[in-house]
C-alpha cells in the first residue's frame, strides 16, 4: 500500500545520500519482488525487469564510490545509478547454480551468472567481499578471488561474512567459523565452546566483539574466545538467529 515490493524483507542497506534499499518478497516468502529504493519521499523498485538477474535479493552492500552490490540467486549485481552489472562464475565468483522453480518448472539461467550470494561485506580496505554457495570471494576492483574448502575454509557453502577490528575475516558456515588472515586460516567449532556449527550471521560490535548468531545454538560472544552463550533460557524468542544489528 506504500510502495514496498513486498512485506517480507531479507536485507537492508543505506547508501552515502541516505537513502535505503530494501530486498523485498511476497509475505509468505515464495516469490521474490525485487529492490525498493526509499529517498525520504518516495519509494521506487527494482526488478530483474529493470536489470537484476533475479527479484529475490538476500544481501545489499555500498562500497566506497557509493555503487551499491546487490546478491541473490543471480550472483552479484553492482549498480552505478545507472546501469545494472552481473558478475557470476565466468568473472571468478564462485557458486553453484540456481534452479528457478518459482514458475512451476525448473529453468537453469542462461550463462554463468546463476549463483546464489547471501552476504556481501565491504572491508576496511574497500575489497568487496562475498559469501557464495561456492565459497568466500573477494572483488578488488580489478578481478575476483575465490576461497574453497581446498584453501582452507570449513566448507564450500558460506553464509556470512564480517571483518574484525585487525582486518582479519571472518565466515560462517555450516562447519563452523573461519578466521582469514589474509594468508591463513584458523577454524572455530563447537569443541572451542562456539554453541553450534551453523553459523548464519556474524556482528563486530562498535567495541570490538564478535557475535556468531547460529542456526539452533543461540548466540555466542567472541572476545579472543567464546565468553558467552546466548539462548532461549536466557530470554532468546529463538534459538535460530539469521540476523544480528547493533543498535
Amino acid at each position: 500500500a506504500d510502495g514496498l515490493a513486498g512485506d517480507y524483507i531479507h536485507s537492508i542497506a543505506e547508501d552515502g545520500q541516505g537513502r535505503l534499499r530494501f530486498g523485498a518478497g511476497a509475505e509468505d516468502g515464495g516469490r521474490g519482488q525485487g529492490v525498493s529504493r526509499y529517498d525520504g519521499g518516495e519509494l521506487i523498485t527494482f526488478t530483474k525487469a529493470d536489470g537484476l538477474p533475479h527479484d529475490w535479493v538476500y544481501a545489499i552492500a555500498v562500497d566506497g564510490q557509493d555503487r551499491v552490490w546487490f546478491g541473490g540467486p543471480g550472483g552479484a549485481t553492482r549498480y552505478d545509478g545507472h546501469e545494472f552489472l552481473t558478475f557470476g562464475s565466468a568473472d571468478g565468483l564462485g557458486g553453484h547454480r540456481w534452479d528457478d522453480n518459482q514458475s512451476g518448472g525448473t529453468t537453469s539461467y542462461a550463462g554463468e551468472a546463476g549463483h546464489s550470494v547471501r552476504a556481501i561485506k565491504v572491508d576496511s580496505r574497500g575489497a568487496v567481499w562475498f559469501a557464495t554457495r561456492g565459497g568466500a570471494t573477494r572483488y578488488d576492483g580489478t578481478g575476483f578471488t575465490l576461497l574453497t574448502e581446498a584453501d582452507g575454509l570449513s566448507g564450500d557453502k558460506a553464509f556470512t561474512l564480517a571483518e574484525d577490528g585487525e582486518g582479519s575475516m571472518w565466515f560462517g558456515t555450516d562447519f563452523g567459523l573461519d578466521r582469514y588472515d589474509g594468508e591463513t586460516f584458523q577454524h572455530f567449532g563447537t569443541k572451542d565452546g562456539l554453541c553450534n556449527n551453523r553459523v548464519r550471521t556474524i556482528l563486530a560490535d562498535r567495541d570490538g566483539a564478535l557475535w556468531f548468531g547460529t542456526f539452533g545454538g543461540g548466540l555466542c560472544r567472541y572476545e579472543g574466545n567464546i565468553q558467552r552463550i546466548f539462548t532461549q533460557q536466557d530470554g532468546l524468542p529463538d534459538n535460530g538467529l539469521m540476523t544480528l544489528l547493533e543498535a
